[in-house]
C-alpha cells in the first residue's frame, strides 16, 4: 500500500506540479543554443522552476512545439546576483565564435540566480578557445 501511494504522488508531482509556477519568464532567444547536453534552436522559450518550491531543477520550454527539458540548476554567486538583479529578468550565456550555452536564469519574481553546470561540448570549447564572451539576453516580455 505504501508504494502505490508513493507512485502515485511521484506520478501527480511530475504531471503536476509543473504547472502550479507562477513565476516564469519568456524569452524571445534570437541564435541556437547550448542548454545542459541539449541543443536548442532560436525562438521563444518559458524558462521556470520545475517545481513550485525550489530552482534545483528549472525546466525550458519550448512554446511553439511544446518540447520541454529539465536542466539541474545551483544557486549562483554574489556576485552575480548584483550584476544581474538590477536589470530585471535575464539569462546569461557563453559565446564562444557562433556557438552559444545557457549559463545562468535569473527571475525576478522569485529573486532566483541560477547557474546551470557546464556540458561537455561547451568544456571541449573552453579547452581550446579563449575566455568566452558573456552575452546578456533581457528580458522585458512576459
Amino acid at each position: 500500500m505504501t508504494m502505490r501511494l508513493f507512485v502515485a504522488f511521484s506520478v501527480l508531482g511530475v504531471f503536476c506540479l509543473p504547472a502550479f509556477s507562477q513565476y516564469g519568464i519568456f524569452a524571445d532567444i534570437p541564435f541556437v543554443f547550448g542548454a545542459g547536453e541539449r541543443t536548442l534552436a532560436a525562438g521563444r522559450y518559458r524558462l521556470d522552476s520545475a517545481t513550485t518550491w525550489s530552482p534545483a531543477v528549472m525546466t525550458v520550454t519550448a512554446v511553439e512545439s511544446r518540447e520541454r527539458i529539465f536542466l539541474p540548476t545551483s544557486p549562483a554567486g554574489k556576485g552575480a546576483y548584483k550584476a544581474i538583479r538590477k536589470d530585471g529578468a535575464q539569462l546569461v550565456f557563453h559565446r564562444y565564435g557562433d556557438r552559444y550555452f545557457l549559463s545562468q536564469i535569473y527571475i525576478p519574481a522569485n529573486d532566483w540566480v541560477r547557474r546551470l553546470p557546464v556540458s561537455k561540448s561547451e568544456r571541449e570549447l573552453a579547452r581550446i578557445s579563449p575566455e568566452p564572451k558573456v552575452v546578456r539576453l533581457v528580458v522585458r516580455n512576459r
